[in-house]
């Protein structure tokens, strides 16, 4: 303290105003390294929204390929059956040729009222009874159901997993009929989704409005076919809302992800989005922040040239001094102190 009085008074404002300067210009860095950080959790946001509104659309797109087609099938079955023009063979082709031109198909069958196969793109499985499947037994129960989509299952014949996409029969009169099916193949959703940019950790889910996991990118077995009403909660995906984000730890794999939402406009699914996101600022990620840090620079700069002069004064007047003490005051002290 008494060599701070000791300094003359220009030296000691300038020492002042340096700290303040200093501590001015830490509180500028924290907070443009707090706005940037702000700004990266709202980008990080806003690119799942992007991403899931991209899958939602491609989703959408091939289930009403989907739907088309089984609408398609019903109304030519009935047509040819009509006109007493159905047979086994015309019914199978048809069921071939139009698998051939659905890459996300892997077969199609027509089962009767009663659930039994009469015509599949396979010509191998004509009399199978799979009266007991979902997605014939919402027909039964519900006969008003349009486009269902059921859970996945692995296939009996071929242990492969499927989705069912069902379409009910009907006769001209109303009376229900059977069903047209189409398995859809998970392979084909995870090989499209891949082609996204989703980054390192990221993840695509289908669910049912029912929470029912129908697909996962990257694949996860023991989730596949499993309800999850936790995951559809209202703190995640209020009830009204067709799209939104949230973040939370996956279910699945524990990581930490910004998810986006988006409820398909025509069936009932949801898609949900998830991207790993690093909201910590290192040199690579927050070189933003560097002009505000190289802006305290001058300020240091300041600083070490006050240092500088205040050990120059007092380098040049402790000389000074003691030429004062020794010799007259008359007499200038230039001719007795040596130079």
């Amino acid at each position: 303290m008494n060599s701070m009085k000791q300094l003359p008074k220009v030296a000691r404002k300038l020492l002042w105003v340096t700290a303040i300067l200093v501590l001015a210009s830490g509180l500028l860095v924290a907070l443009a390294l707090n706005y940037l950080r702000d700004q990266a959790h709202v980008a990080a946001h806003q690119s799942t929204a992007a991403t899931a509104r991209i899958v939602q659309e491609q989703t959408e797109r091939t289930l009403q390929n989907v739907d088309q087609r089984l609408q398609k099938v019903a109304w030519r079955l009935e047509q040819f059956r009509a006109s007493g023009a159905l047979n086994a063979e015309f019914a199978q082709a048809m069921l071939v040729a139009e698998v051939r031109e659905m890459p996300f198909v892997r077969a199609m069958w027509v089962m009767d009222a009663k659930g039994v196969i009469l015509y599949d793109s396979d010509r191998r499985y004509a009399g199978v009874n799979l009266a007991d499947r979902a997605y014939f037994q919402i027909y039964v129960q519900q006969p008003d159901t349009g486009l269902y989509l059921g859970a996945p299952v692995k296939s009996r014949v071929t242990t492969e997993w499927v989705i069912s996409a069902a379409r009910p029969l009907h006769r001209a009169n109303g009376a229900f009929a059977g069903i047209v099916v189409a398995a859809l193949n998970p392979a084909y959703f995870d090989k499209l989704w891949a082609e996204l940019d989703l980054g390192d950790g990221g993840s695509v889910s289908l669910f049912r409005r029912d929470a029912v996991l129908m697909l996962r990118s990257p694949w996860v077995e023991a989730a596949i076919g499993k309800a999850f009403p936790d995951l559809l909660a209202a703190n995640y995906m209020p009830p009204g809302q067709n799209s939104g984000t949230f973040e939370t730890a996956s279910r699945f794999d524990q990581v930490q992800r910004t998810y986006a939402y988006r409820n398909l406009s025509t069936y009932p699914a949801v898609v949900v989005v998830g991207k790993t996101h690093d909201t910590t600022f290192t040199p690579g990620n927050a070189w933003p922040a560097w002009p505000a840090v190289c802006g305290c620079w001058p300020v240091r700069a300041l600083w070490c040239w006050c240092v500088f002069w205040c050990a120059t004064w007092h380098a040049a007047k402790r000389p000074s001094s003691n030429c004062a003490k020794t010799k007259p005051k008359s007499k200038p002290c230039s001719t007795h102190c040596p130079t």
